[in-house]
C-alpha cells in the first residue's frame, strides 16, 4: 500500500511498504538468523534506500526505513516501511514539483514490482546488477528521451548486444556507498543455509 499523505506544515508524505525472506531450501525450521548477518543486511537496505533517494530526488525529500520481522516456513521474513517527508518549500524554490515517491524508488531499485501500467519502466538497478555481473564496461551512450528524463545504453565486456537503461539505475550503479550496502544487504546468502533473497 503507498500513498501521499499531508505531513505536516511545508511537507508531504510518501509511505510503501515491502517485504524481503531470506530463504534455504535445506533451512531447519527454527526460524533464526545469526544476528551478525542480520544486523549489517538490515542497515545496509536503509542505507541503499536513503542513497537511491539521493539520486531521484536530491534534497527535495528525505526517506526513513522501518522494519518490523515476522517468520515462516524455513524462512527470515522481514517486513520494511519506507517512510519520506516530501518538502513543499524545496519543490518551490527550485520550481520542480516532480519528485520520486517511496514506490517509485522501491520499483527503482528493484525491490517493488509495478503493478499497475504507468509504473517505473526498464530495467531495475538490481535488474542491471544481475546482467552485468560484475562485467567491466566497455561502452556507455547517453540517450534523450521525449520528456527529456534520459536513458544511457551500456555494454560490457563479452557481450555485443547493449541495454538501455534509465539513468537513474545507471548512476545509482556507479554510487560506490550504494554498491557497498547492496552487497551488505544480500551478505546472509551463503550462511547458515541461506541460499536466496526473495523480495514479496
Amino acid at each position: 500500500m503507498a500513498d501521499v499523505v499531508s505531513g505536516g506544515e511545508g511537507a508531504d508524505m510518501s509511505r510503501q511498504k515491502f517485504s524481503v525472506a531470506y530463504s534455504g531450501k535445506d533451512r531447519p525450521d527454527d526460524h533464526s538468523i545469526d544476528v551478525e548477518a542480520l544486523g549489517p543486511a538490515l542497515i545496509a537496505f536503509g542505507r541503499l534506500i536513503r542513497e537511491a533517494n539521493s539520486e531521484f530526488n536530491g534534497k527535495k525529500a528525505t526517506a526513513k526505513v522501518l522494519v518490523i520481522s515476522d517468520f515462516e516456513h524455513k524462512c527470515f521474513n522481514i517486513n520494511f516501511e519506507v517512510v519520506m517527508n516530501i518538502f513543499e518549500q524545496v519543490k518551490t524554490l527550485l520550481g520542480d514539483d516532480h519528485v520520486e515517491t517511496a514506490k517509485n524508488i522501491l520499483e527503482w531499485i528493484g525491490l517493488l514490482k509495478p503493478i499497475a501500467a504507468g509504473g517505473v519502466g526498464g530495467i531495475s538497478y538490481l535488474g542491471y546488477l544481475r546482467w552485468r555481473r560484475g562485467r567491466k564496461l566497455v561502452n556507455t551512450t547517453t540517450l534523450t528521451d521525449q520528456d527529456k528524463s534520459g536513458f544511457v545504453s551500456v555494454q560490457v565486456e563479452g557481450d555485443h548486444n547493449p541495454i538501455t537503461v534509465h539513468h537513474h539505475v545507471y548512476n545509482l550503479s556507479l554510487n560506490p556507498r550504494a554498491l557497498r550496502a547492496t552487497r551488505d544487504a544480500f551478505s546472509p546468502i551463503g550462511r547458515d543455509g541461506f541460499d536466496n533473497l526473495e523480495t514479496r
